[in-house]
């Protein structure tokens, strides 16, 4: 566990593949590398670790646009942002495993997750939420429940729900304000950032 808080990338896969049995954790597609899913209906996956909130989050950039982009998105949230990922970026409690297509919708801020309270693990169950204008995937996913569990023997910790709250409320904002792709902009991950990252 330790390990993988410092930041290593790879420790972090195993236990988060571990945690999710080797399944997506919201299309529950199977990890295309574990042989025991291949008679799975599902179409098979290259999972990834992905960050709810991602690290370059901490990038600080002095453009004006910028400064006010944080300090709405803070005043949304009702939490310092930037702080948080600082104190959690690379805990397991900040991480998904995912498939890579619901990854490039949970990155971009096209599907989000909210905490339901009508199903009987309501402490770790949320309900997919998705863009209105990805109609495809809206009959995939949106409304759907995901309830988080730990399948390992070493207890490893579930995804937060502080990080997945203010996911959804950054997402909300977007949506609600119609500015997502000049927000977009002001928050996309760098090249170079992630590079950094994945090498760190």
């Amino acid at each position: 566990m330790e390990i993988a808080r410092s930041g290593d990338r790879v420790a972090l896969s195993i236990l988060l593949h571990r945690r999710e049995c080797d399944l997506c954790a919201v299309s529950k597609s199977p990890s295309i590398l574990n042989s025991t899913y291949h008679s799975s209906p599902k179409i098979p996956a290259i999972l990834e670790v992905v960050h709810i909130l991602p690290w370059h989050f901490l990038e600080q950039k002095n453009k004006p646009e910028t400064v006010q982009t944080w300090g709405l998105l803070n005043t949304w949230t009702s939490i310092d942002i930037q702080e948080w990922v600082r104190q959690n970026a690379n805990s397991p409690g900040n991480a998904i495993l995912l498939a890579p297509d619901v990854r490039a919708l949970l990155e971009n801020f096209y599907l989000w997750l909210d905490k339901v309270e009508d199903v009987a693990d309501s402490e770790n169950s949320y309900r997919l939420q998705v863009d209105p204008r990805w109609v495809a995937l809206v009959h995939l996913y949106h409304g759907r429940i995901v309830t988080f569990q730990d399948h390992s023997s070493t207890g490893v910790q579930l995804p937060l729900s502080e990080a997945l709250a203010i996911h959804a409320s950054i997402a909300k904002a977007l949506h609600a304000s119609g500015a997502a792709d000049f927000f977009r902009g002001v928050l996309k991950d760098k090249e170079d950032a992630a590079d950094d990252f994945i090498n760190d």
